[in-house]
């Protein structure tokens, strides 16, 4: 962590964060993708003793039917489709 700088907070799953800035006075933004409710502070800043004015939000999920992500992997001329549930567990 540089001196004068809050350190990289991260990103919610399932959420986007607007600014890059991890110094004092910075302000980050955070929103959740379609289907999903933040919860928690839409905006935290970097105060002047290195900490964030609160946690990272969370995004969960709004409507349980559509909690789903489904990847597309294209291999040669083929496309397979793998669906999972929030919550499963990645396989790599």
């Amino acid at each position: 962590i540089e001196k004068e700088s809050c350190g990289d907070p991260g990103t919610p799953l399932y959420g986007i964060r607007e600014g890059d800035g991890f110094s004092n006075r910075d302000v980050l933004r955070f929103e959740c993708q379609f289907g999903f409710e933040l919860i928690g502070e839409k905006s935290i800043v970097c105060q002047e003793n290195n900490q964030w004015s609160a946690n990272i939000p969370i995004c969960i999920c709004e409507y349980q039917m559509l909690c789903f992500q489904i990847a597309y992997v294209t291999l040669s001329l083929h496309i397979i489709a793998f669906k999972y549930n929030t919550g499963s567990k990645e396989v790599t």
